[in-house]
């Protein structure tokens, strides 16, 4: 295709920016163009691993570019085939410069079909909610005049997918009944549990069926995550299991205090900002890992640390889109306030 200006971005421009470029764009890369010249690619991965380095989203994206990407040169079009074929991005693109390195144009391949499930966790009781979910199933509270189910299922019936499942339990009927009204643009099953399985045991009801991924996400999720991003870096990165992570902050109320070995005073902080990676409720398996969950009561924390202690890839996927669990009536009203 010819270079679109969609495409291409200044090494002066913040990743901040990029970023939103990239979650606006169809192809889901940019080209890091001066003078013409190619300097280097960006695509998701590479800006979510510069944040897990402690690199700011207000830096220049030079500093997370790939710097030497695979391209092609203009007069040797015979090997353009055996070159996207060695891309090593789940997203395969090939920029064609001249001999001096001014950018062409880029060859974009075809999406394959993509062989994944999601499975959305709506079983839970959601006690922390109090009587709001006395006779709702906490993925049924409406924020923003659609229950929560409703703004997850919007977001992954845009994603190239298979299949998607629905695990319930607590007032199951109400979420059957909502499904079977709903104009559904996926295949959606429900999957009932006759038991509380945990926060992974009903991944074991899918054993015989034939996928290769296997997004979960829990019920209480709002967020701008992309999803389509997020199994990208799984496949690229050769995990079994991928974590999502989001950036926690909360205000210590104690003044903090650093000393050495020694015991001798370093440093004193009054009531510091402290940040955190914590789990964000939304996770990607291989079918291989998968099948290693039996029918039983399992949450994922076990699945991971087993994993983890089997020797199985674990890597981690940083979110800097918005994100926010609905487990507080606190948390409620903030979401439901942010959204009039």
């Amino acid at each position: 295709m010819k270079i679109s200006k969609k495409l291409i971005v200044s090494p002066t421009n913040t990743i901040k920016e990029v970023m939103k470029r990239l979650s606006e764009s169809n192809y889901r890369f940019q080209l890091v163009i001066s003078n013409k010249k190619l300097l280097g690619t960006v695509v998701d991965g590479d800006i979510r691993r510069a944040i897990l380095k402690g690199i700011g989203v207000e830096e220049n994206i030079s500093l997370c570019m790939n710097k030497k990407p695979i391209v092609g040169k203009e007069k040797h079009e015979n090997n353009f085939k055996n070159l996207i074929n060695s891309v090593p991005s789940e997203i395969r693109f090939l920029p064609v410069v001249t001999e001096k390195n001014i950018l062409s144009f880029v060859i974009i391949n075809k999406k394959k079909v993509s062989n994944t499930f999601y499975l959305i966790m709506a079983g839970g009781y959601g006690k922390r909610l109090g009587n709001k979910t006395k006779n709702t199933p906490k993925p049924l509270l409406k924020i923003n005049k659609n229950p929560i189910l409703e703004h997850i299922l919007n977001k992954v019936e845009k994603t190239e997918h298979k299949k998607i499942y629905l695990s319930t339990h607590y007032l199951h009927n109400k979420i059957e009944k909502y499904i079977s009204k709903r104009k559904n643009k996926s295949n959606i099953e429900l999957l009932q549990e006759k038991k509380p399985m945990g926060t992974a045991g009903s991944i074991s009801f899918l054993k015989k069926e034939d996928f290769d991924n296997l997004v979960v996400i829990n019920g209480d999720i709002i967020s701008d995550v992309n999803l389509s991003s997020l199994l990208a870096f799984h496949k690229e990165n050769k995990n079994d299991i991928t974590i999502t992570v989001a950036n926690y902050k909360y205000k210590l109320p104690f003044g903090l205090v650093k000393f050495n070995k020694n015991l001798s005073f370093i440093s004193l902080s009054e009531k510091p900002d402290i940040t955190h990676f914590i789990l964000s409720g939304i996770y990607c398996l291989s079918k291989e890992c998968c099948n290693l969950i039996r029918k039983q009561n399992v949450d994922m924390t076990n699945i991971i640390q087993k994993s983890h202690i089997e020797g199985k890839k674990i890597g981690i996927f940083p979110i800097f889109e918005y994100w926010k669990d609905i487990g507080s009536p606190k948390d409620f009203k903030s979401e439901k306030n942010r959204n009039k």
